[in-house]
């Protein structure tokens, strides 16, 4: 299955990387399966601006759609409405504290 060989599996979860549109950069993309710090059973991260630095209910960025694509094909979860959408548990002025030390 194609959704299997682009997703790495760690200890918290599931990843994959996603080139960014704008920069030669690559941005790595988690689905977080149990609670970490911060972060939430269901929760999809990104490293990128866009996710790092939007404030409210739900983040989003460019690589959030394609990754809960990767997902459902692969199996991992039923659909879209399996995955949670959260705000991470502690923020700073709209940021979550220690993402960056935490990735």
């Amino acid at each position: 299955m194609e959704a299997l060989s682009k997703l790495h599996e760690n200890t918290y979860g599931y990843f994959a990387y996603f080139d960014s549109k704008s920069s030669n950069r690559t941005y790595k993309t988690q689905y977080w399966t149990h609670d970490y710090k911060q972060f939430t059973a269901g929760m999809i991260t990104c490293e990128c601006p866009a996710w790092i630095f939007k404030k409210g209910r739900e983040r989003r960025c460019p690589h959030i759609e394609p990754m809960r694509r990767l997902l459902v094909e692969a199996g991992i979860v039923a659909g879209e409405r399996q995955i949670v959408k959260c705000e991470p548990k502690e923020t700073v002025n709209g940021r979550i504290k220690g993402l960056i030390d935490s990735l």
